[in-house]
């Protein structure tokens, strides 16, 4: 039986974290359990000051029991995950440039003093609890295996956006899940190592709130799938082929001029009610050859298959997640891709370099475009809201990452790993402005340079490490403009730093473990360019729009490992 305990604490939001975990085998009969909560207050950094209303909690465990013997394995598994998190609006006073907030009486106060809200949390705010019970089992036939894995899972999503009524829940979603995978190991056959299954699961959401982003509905999806493998001296070539099909049924949603569900076909309409089923084939075939002991060369070829989702087929309401009104599409086409990708890896005592690279080719790719008027102007809703509706194309995706990593020996202590990724992402036939997709990572580059010791002399310091690493984003500016869609987005650096050891006993028993890192040394104000919150209201007493992410954070982590004969 063994066992840890562990706490961490961050500078910045003054973040507590603590965790325990138990595990355990008495011939053959084992478990895990483990144990987790934070808690964060806002966070700050250089432009903003303490960003109001950006902390959040968490209490989460996860576990399971079974037996473990000749035959295989057969555990019951549980998870449950809980987290409430404040979602920033980002509104400004005009002279102040300070945080606003609405009272509980519908009032618009300036944040005083810090702006500090401590370890509260406002309105508007989300809460998330999933919970999952679930069976894994793995069973030896003879030559054969078969795994099977079947899941229950409820999820809870509520978000309170009535500062009136700090406990109405706005937006309510109720969904729950029946999960299911059966895989059958083959017996190895002339060199061939086979694998076939069947996956797929059933949903239910329903609308419990007082507002309504997304109708209620049902998902029946599953698939039938095959893969193998084979090595031909120094080939070896894999492939799978799988079909699926998935059914969405979303019910029809009529409102009073209370807003208030009433009976179809009285009052407005905010939902319709459609059916949409998707099928289609996907599958992959690849190889890798080995050139030299030190060389391999890769190469694969696969078509996918991606079904729209419920909100991109049927939003309509403001997402406080991402400030702005969406509207679905019900006769969104499956998403489908054709994809190449190669790779070269060179492993040797001193140094490992790989360098992989694809192009993604993809029919009617799904995104939210800004809804214009007849006029031409923004679309906005009636709080005020841009309009968004999920529209599609055909796109081309195309990047690739190199990473170097250098350990020359005998320095084996010694790290150097740099790497580069970068993406390329346009839609075709459109015109300037709209012909790149929107929300696309910046080009990055990272450095480490790290240095590891299993034993400092004759000290009681095992495992000792020191890290330093330096992460450039660089400026994105292939941005989808139209519509004031998306914003161009400044390069930045970020550099980071973390020394960690295990402090042992006089019988190299591992008394604990002490972490300490600090990211953003230098407490760069930034924006990532994936950011949502680059799109909040403008700070009129520095031109700057949106809120930055977070400053400077040391972290001190502390690992108690326990042991029970």
């Amino acid at each position: 039986m063994l066992g840890s305990v562990t706490a961490n604490y961050q500078t910045n939001n003054y973040q507590q974290g603590y965790s325990v975990w138990n595990a355990g085998n008495l011939n053959g009969f084992n478990w895990q359990v483990r144990g987790s909560g934070k808690v964060a207050a806002d966070y700050r950094n250089r432009y903003d000051g303490r960003v109001y209303n950006s902390g959040f909690r968490e209490l989460n465990g996860s576990g399971y029991v079974g037996l473990n013997k000749s035959w295989g394995y057969s555990h019951l598994t549980v998870s449950s995950f809980n987290q409430i998190l404040g979602l920033i609006e980002g509104e400004r006073d005009s002279v102040s440039g300070r945080f606003l907030r609405t009272n509980d009486l519908g009032e618009t106060q300036i944040v005083t003093g810090s702006g500090f809200s401590g370890y509260g949390l406002d309105v508007p705010r989300q809460q998330i609890n999933h919970l999952r019970l679930g069976t894994d089992n793995n069973f030896i036939l003879g030559q054969h295996r078969l795994t099977l894995n079947v899941g229950w899972q409820q999820n809870l999503r509520r978000e309170f956006g009535n500062p009136e009524d700090y406990y109405e829940k706005s937006l309510f979603f109720q969904l729950r899940t029946v999960d299911y995978a059966l895989r059958w190991f083959l017996p190895e056959l002339n060199g061939w190592n086979s694998t076939f299954g069947t996956s797929g699961m059933q949903q239910q959401n329903q609308n419990k709130g007082v507002e309504f982003l997304i109708p209620a509905y049902r998902l029946l999806d599953g698939g039938v799938f095959g893969v193998t493998k084979k090595t031909f001296g120094k080939l070896d070539i894999s492939g799978g082929l799988r079909y699926d099909i998935r059914r969405i049924t979303a019910d029809a949603l009529y409102l009073d001029a209370n807003e208030q569900p009433v009976p179809s076909g009285q009052g407005d309409q905010k939902f319709e009610a459609f059916r949409s089923t998707f099928r289609n084939v996907s599958g992959s075939v690849g190889g890798a050859y080995s050139l030299s002991d030190k060389l391999l060369l890769k190469a694969n070829v696969a078509r996918g298959f991606r079904a729209p989702n419920i909100a991109e087929l049927g939003s309509n309401g403001k997402h406080e997640g991402t400030v702005r009104y969406e509207i679905g599409e019900p006769n969104l086409k499956a998403e489908t891709s054709f994809q190449l990708d190669g790779g070269l890896n060179f492993t040797s005592d001193h140094v490992s370099f790989s360098a992989d690279v694809f192009r993604n080719r993809i029919s009617n790719y799904i995104f939210p475009r800004s809804l214009a008027t007849p006029s031409g102007a923004d679309s906005v809703s009636l709080e005020g809201d841009r309009v968004f509706r999920y529209g599609q194309g055909d796109a081309r995706l195309a990047g690739g990452e190199v990473s170097v990593d250098l350990h020359p020996h005998p320095l084996d202590w010694l790290h150097f790993e740099n790497s580069f990724s970068m993406v390329r992402a346009v839609q075709f036939d459109q015109p300037e402005g709209q012909r790149n997709l929107p929300f696309i990572p910046a080009d990055r580059l990272q450095s480490e340079l790290r240095v590891n010791f299993r034993k400092v002399g004759n000290s009681r310091l095992h495992n000792l490490y020191a890290r330093g690493t330096v992460e450039h984003n660089f400026a994105q500016n292939r941005i989808f403009s139209a519509f004031d869609t998306e914003t161009p987005t400044p390069g930045y650096t970020l550099v980071n730093a973390g020394l960690g050891a295990d402090i042992v006993s006089a019988k190299d028993r591992t008394l604990f473990s002490l972490y300490v890192a600090a990211n953003n040394l230098f407490d760069v104000a930034y924006q990532n360019h994936l950011s949502r919150l680059k799109y909040t209201a403008v700070n009129y007493t520095t031109g700057r729009q949106g809120v930055f992410n977070m400053g400077r954070t040391l972290s001190v982590k502390l690992v108690v490992p326990l042991s029970f004969k």
